[in-house]
């Protein structure tokens, strides 16, 4: 079923009208406190972006798995229980940016590890007090804006960037701006950056 127009998941229930989706022409936003877990089935492609906002007690995003092409941002922000994002896997390119800030009890990126190219903005993980390591961002060789880590305690090193060659340019300036991650030791997983533009 091709679904038109943005769609909001805010309660539970709203799920039965669009668990058929096989494209959304739109924005998909989920953004329901007392969803526990979803099924997006047969969803390959969103048109707009994928908003992950605000969930209560959702853990997973694996009601996604069968996605693998989104058109604009993904933003994966304040979701209070969330520690994985395993479901995302179908994903290589990411047409827009990439934020996946204040969610606190998000332990590792794994979800992502498919993703080359952010291709349409700028990489941001911040604010998220649980997340072990950047190590789900690995295959990352360009992002097209800016990269901002920032507010990670529990981050010790950024090995996982070690395939980014290329930071800025295409759609806005390069800014590199890592800050108040306490526990990062070095910068180490920077070296194959070649082009800050």
């Amino acid at each position: 079923v091709f679904c038109t127009g943005n769609i909001l998941i805010a309660e539970p229930e709203d799920m039965q009208e669009y668990e058929n989706c096989t494209e959304i022409d739109g924005t998909l936003t989920i953004a329901s406190p007392q969803l526990l877990h979803f099924s997006f089935p047969y969803l390959t492609r969103i048109y707009g972006d994928l908003i992950i906002d605000g969930t209560g007690v959702l853990l997973t995003l694996e009601g996604l798995s069968a996605l693998n092409e989104v058109n604009g941002d993904i933003r994966i922000t304040n979701n209070l229980v969330l520690n994985e994002l395993k479901g995302l896997e179908g994903i290589s390119i990411v047409a827009g940016s990439l934020q996946i800030t204040d969610n606190p009890n998000l332990i590792r990126l794994g979800g992502l590890a498919n993703v080359m190219l952010v291709a349409g903005g700028s990489l941001e993980v911040a604010r998220n007090a649980s997340l072990q390591d950047l190590d789900g961002l690995s295959s990352i060789h360009t992002i097209a804006g800016g990269l901002i880590l920032s507010g990670n305690p529990m981050i010790n090193h950024i090995e996982g960037l070690k395939q980014v060659q290329s930071i800025g340019e295409m759609v806005s300036p390069g800014v590199i701006q890592i800050t108040n991650n306490t526990e990062l030791e070095n910068l180490d997983g920077l070296q194959a950056v070649t082009a800050v533009r």
